[in-house]
């Protein structure tokens, strides 16, 4: 059961896309240096993975309007959305968990500018992708190996952070540290987590696919 009024979800989705380019704007300067260090954060890596597929999202809504059919983009790239709607779940549950109370920040100053893009990225953002999945796309797309294609994000970018860190000995969260904590401890951190986005990403999955059980029954006109 979702919304099927493609006004409603273009505006909505319109939406989404400005708050979430503005989210990412924020976080970059004209420092260069800033840039790069701004880059290697998977907070700020989920969002743009997201403004990418909310403005694929967009365009196709905006043709489902104009052309009176339905977007090829909502059932074949759904594992697509998907990937992406679990790395801004990972981003928003990392925070709240690991970090918030850890005395971790992105910024140089706690500044109330520096709060207000913390709530951007690690609040208003992942909730509204969350929200576009429940309100706005159809139930039951999903398939059980889609669970295991949208590990692919989360590991390429611990990778290339690690790859990355060998070179300029800067990394952006502490537990990736191979230089302080060594690389055998990053390496069971980074098992340990993909276990966990495992776990999570098929929670995401069994929901999916208990809402859209629950629609059928509903149209069946058995509850």
């Amino acid at each position: 059961m979702y919304i099927k009024n493609s006004y409603i979800a273009f505006i909505y989705r319109i939406t989404v896309l400005i708050i979430c380019g503005v989210s990412i704007m924020t976080h970059f300067g004209a420092n260069m240096e800033i840039n790069s260090r701004m880059l290697s954060y998977f907070t700020v890596q989920s969002s743009i993975f997201c403004f990418i597929i909310f403005l694929i999202l967009s365009v196709s809504t905006y043709n489902e309007i104009k052309y009176k059919n339905i977007p090829f983009f909502r059932y074949s790239y759904s594992s697509l959305k998907g990937m992406a709607t679990l790395s801004i779940i990972i981003t928003f549950l990392s925070y709240q968990v690991l970090l918030r109370n850890s005395g971790f920040s992105m910024y140089a100053n706690m500044s109330i500018y520096s709060i207000i893009k913390d709530v951007l990225v690690h609040f208003i953002v992942p909730i509204l992708v969350i929200l576009d999945w429940l309100l706005f796309q159809p139930k039951g797309l999903y398939r059980w190996f889609d669970t295991l294609i949208w590990l692919l994000f989360p590991f390429a970018y611990f990778m290339m952070i690690v790859l990355r860190g060998q070179y300029i000995h800067q990394y952006p969260y502490f537990f990736l540290n191979i230089q302080e904590i060594g690389l055998y401890q990053v390496l069971i951190f980074v098992c340990i987590y993909i276990t966990i986005i495992l776990i999570i990403g098929f929670i995401f999955f069994s929901i999916d696919k208990l809402l859209s059980a629950f629609s059928y029954r509903i149209r069946s006109g058995k509850i």
